[in-house]
């Protein structure tokens, strides 16, 4: 099941990021996703893995946890821990009945 939501997931991703760049490899394994992005105008590809992933429900939500995120280039770094400090580790969305396959994933919290 992992490689069709990875699979998926590209390919969404991919039309999101037109102009920008793509997503050329996805890989989500137990509470860990690493992912490889060819960016427009790097001249090396970007490197991100995300670990720790947990989720729960609230008021409608579905709220993603992690417990660290690492990316290759020091400006992602830098914007990643940007983020993680405003957010709390924690990316929120409403809770629709399409995300059930990220519920079967990951592990609840």
């Amino acid at each position: 099941m992992g490689n069709f939501i990875s699979d998926q997931l590209t390919k969404a991703l991919n039309q999101k990021m037109q102009g920008i760049g793509q997503v050329d490899q996805l890989d989500i394994e137990n509470d860990v996703i690493r992912a490889t992005l060819i960016l427009n105008g790097e001249t090396e590809p970007l490197q991100l893995e995300v670990l720790g992933i947990r989720w729960a429900t609230k008021d409608g939500k579905l709220n993603i946890y992690f417990e660290s995120a690492r990316a290759s280039k020091v400006w992602m770094q830098g914007l990643i821990n940007a983020l993680t400090a405003k957010t709390g580790r924690c990316i929120s969305v409403p809770d629709k009945f399409s995300l059930t396959p990220v519920k079967m994933l990951f592990r609840k919290a």
